[in-house]
């Protein structure tokens, strides 16, 4: 399918096919990622757009997710607003978006959603975001207010008393730790590696038996890393 159809896919409501239009912006992100920067740079405009409340929840979350995909910086100002969204996983993936493109303008707003989301994922997330960031950008004013927040915010989210809330406290837990973090950072980036292998065999299968004997040497090196933090892991 051409670019052309996959816009008016994105933007069109069809209730006889629902799941077209967020299908569209998944595909859309995957033909963004094969292109140049003039097709990247338009396809992320239409992305931009389908963060807008007349499309659907599920568009609207998958735009935010293949738009931090792109590390699209034009899109920051349209993700922030879309932290507020009445979905959370919209919220969730507009958070994801945000730490991916290293927006550390995003913050404040991180700071918010992580103080004061009822749903467990966007605090998650943004506990997440915003201990890449301070990572990433220490020296910034904003890093340091949050690490203050950080500090403080850990017994807050164990007076929740939720199950699933032992995410967060989970990626409070690396964002606060450095070593930790440093420990995480290498296990994305394998995680990473492991994604584009596995694609990259889908595509070429010639390639699938020397790419599966790889991502068993990734994974094994993961499963090392994971020890490497589990012993200093709080008990939660």
């Amino acid at each position: 399918m051409n670019l052309q159809d996959l816009k008016g896919r994105l933007h069109t409501n069809d209730p006889d096919a629902p799941d077209r239009q967020f299908q569209a912006a998944i595909e859309l992100g995957r033909m963004a990622g094969e292109g140049d920067e003039n097709d990247r740079a338009a396809i992320a405009l239409e992305l931009m757009s389908a963060l807008e409340s007349n499309h659907q929840a599920l568009t609207r979350a998958h735009a935010a997710q293949e738009l931090g995909k792109l590390k699209s910086a034009a899109a920051v100002d349209r993700l922030l607003v879309a932290l507020k969204d009445s979905y959370q996983l919209v919220r969730s993936y507009a958070a994801q978006a945000l730490r991916k493109i290293g927006a550390v303008e995003a913050i404040p707003a991180l700071v918010h959603v992580l103080e004061n989301d009822p749903f467990f994922g966007a605090r998650a997330e943004a506990a997440e975001a915003i201990g890449v960031l301070i990572h990433n950008f220490p020296d910034d004013y904003r890093s340091k207010q949050a690490q203050a927040v950080l500090n403080e915010y850990e017994a807050k989210e164990k007076q929740r008393q939720e199950e699933n809330g032992r995410r967060v406290l989970r990626e409070l837990f690396v964002a606060l730790d450095g070593d930790a973090r440093e420990v995480a950072d290498v296990a994305n980036e394998l995680q990473q590696e492991l994604a584009a292998l596995l694609q990259e065999a889908g595509v070429n299968k010639a390639r699938l038996k020397w790419a599966l004997e790889k991502a068993e040497r990734i994974e094994s090196r993961m499963n090392t890393i994971a020890k490497m933090v589990e012993p200093v892991k709080p008990s939660f």
